[in-house]
């Protein structure tokens, strides 16, 4: 069996897409109920911890709630993507994908790469990011 493999039965991937979109909604509001345990001054967020904790949780969230379409698609949870690139090329095969895709771009680098990894605290950059990963996850999941 694949490490990959061994990896996911210990995550306890979502089996439906009821299950993955709850998980993307539980993971959001996770998320932003820890972006709000850290102060702000002057534009910028002060407890990087948090910060690095919740962006990195939002974009799970999203990532739960493209597998939750996939799963909506017929998709197994083994043929999940790994990597971004495979993300980004399941979101281009939606219909009308265009706001869609830009939105994934914008979560992947506000709240991915610079808020998680490179422990980003501008405050516009964040907030950029998690409302991106809503509207993701509000198309995804039906609502409006």
């Amino acid at each position: 069996m694949r490490k990959r493999n061994k990896i996911r039965k210990l995550l306890k991937l979502p089996e439906t897409p009821e299950e993955a979109f709850e998980l993307a909604n539980e993971l959001y509001n996770n998320a932003l109920k820890t972006l709000s345990e850290s102060p702000v001054e002057n534009g910028r967020y002060r407890n990087i911890k948090k910060v690095s904790e919740a962006c990195g949780t939002a974009y799970l969230a999203v990532l739960r709630a493209i597998e939750g379409e996939m799963l909506r698609r017929g998709f197994s949870p083994d043929e999940f993507p790994e990597n971004v690139i495979e993300y980004r090329k399941f979101l281009r095969s939606l219909p009308k994908n265009g706001k869609l895709i830009d939105a994934f771009n914008t979560v992947y680098e506000n709240l991915h790469l610079f808020g998680y990894y490179r422990h980003g605290a501008d405050e516009a950059m964040i907030k950029s990011g998690f409302e991106k990963a809503r509207e993701i996850i509000n198309k995804l999941t039906g609502k409006k």
